[in-house]
């Protein structure tokens, strides 16, 4: 939505008044992050999100598919639809391959790795399908459906990434129309790029991934209440005589004698 129309660019500063709206917004609602996708020709609007706070942690490469190369033969791999007991070992995935940098920007956990449930005869918008054992998976395989394109993203193990053209023709055998298809890969995925352009898969643009902290990290004075002089307790002070008296009520409760 960026751009006045025939190449002219919007004001910008209403841009930022609106931009800085929304994020006031999300904080209001306990957004605790706000993520964007910006193509590397908005020089302009990435500063507009430079200087609403947001920082950039990743980049990613947008392959579009221009026809797939058949000569290399038809093999898909052996996947299934992911399941929720899959969520906790997609997140063990996503760690070996994800950058710690990255983790720390995306804060995801295993339930982020949910599928939507489908409702009755409605397609999923999302669908998955992963492969290796329930605790040890080999590739996971996301597939977003809109009305205009699909688009994949995938995690391959790095001991696995010869299998990379086997995933993504598992993935096209499930789109049975004729929408654009466009696969997204990270910069520490560059060596996935190969596989995917000899498949057909051809880059188009680079993206750059920015995020903005909506929440700041504030010290509690938990420990001060305990650390404040207090006034000591003034009880009486229990003397041998006393601890004497005790003693004798003691025995008599229990019949001990000396």
């Amino acid at each position: 939505a960026y751009g006045g129309g025939r190449g002219t660019p919007a004001d910008p500063d209403a841009w930022l008044r609106l931009m800085e709206a929304l994020c006031v917004q999300a904080g209001q609602g306990r957004v605790q992050r706000l993520y964007a996708a910006l193509s590397q020709r908005h020089e302009e609007l990435r500063e507009l999100f430079r200087q609403l706070g947001f920082v950039g942690y990743a980049q990613q490469v947008v392959l579009r598919l221009e026809g797939p190369d058949w000569d290399q033969g038809v093999t898909v791999a052996p996947m299934r639809r992911q399941a929720r007991r899959n969520d906790w070992a997609l997140h063990r995935l996503y760690g070996i391959v994800t950058p710690h940098l990255v983790q720390q920007a995306e804060a995801r956990v295993a339930r982020d790795w949910q599928l939507p449930i489908t409702e009755g005869w409605r397609r999923a918008p999302r669908r998955g399908w992963v492969l290796g054992d329930d605790d040890n998976l080999t590739a996971a395989l996301r597939l977003v459906s809109g009305p205009a394109a699909h688009v994949f993203t995938l995690l391959i193990h790095p001991e696995s990434r010869d299998i990379v053209t086997d995933v993504l023709r598992f993935g096209l055998g499930h789109i049975a129309d004729t929408l654009p298809v466009y696969l997204l890969l990270r910069e520490y995925q560059s060596e996935l790029l190969v596989p995917a352009s000899d498949l057909g898969f051809q880059p188009i643009g680079e993206q750059a991934l920015l995020f903005k902290q909506t929440t700041v990290a504030v010290r509690r004075p938990s420990l001060l209440p305990a650390l404040e002089p207090r006034p000591e307790p003034r009880g009486p002070i229990p003397t041998i005589s006393s601890l004497g008296e005790d003693a004798r009520y003691y025995d008599r409760a229990t019949q001990h004698h000396q």
